[in-house]
């Protein structure tokens, strides 16, 4: 039965994106406070950096696990 509320994503890919996307601001603020980029920089914004970074694959939804395991 089909629900007029929020919509919930019905595939691992749905899942898998919003996690990237809460990934990219905790990126973007470790480069923010210091961090190192993986990618150059070129004068960019810490929050253009972590989009490009992830575009480029070079984190992902794993990253999360990182951040928070220490």
């Amino acid at each position: 039965m089909d629900h007029d509320g929020g919509h919930v994503p019905e595939s691992r890919d749905g899942i898998g994106e919003l996690v990237e996307e809460l990934a990219q601001p905790v990126r973007a603020r470790q480069l923010a406070q210091g961090g190192s980029p993986m990618i150059e920089a070129n004068r960019d914004k810490p929050t253009v950096i972590a989009l490009r970074e992830m575009a480029l694959g070079k984190y992902g939804v794993e990253y999360l696990s990182r951040v928070n395991s220490g």
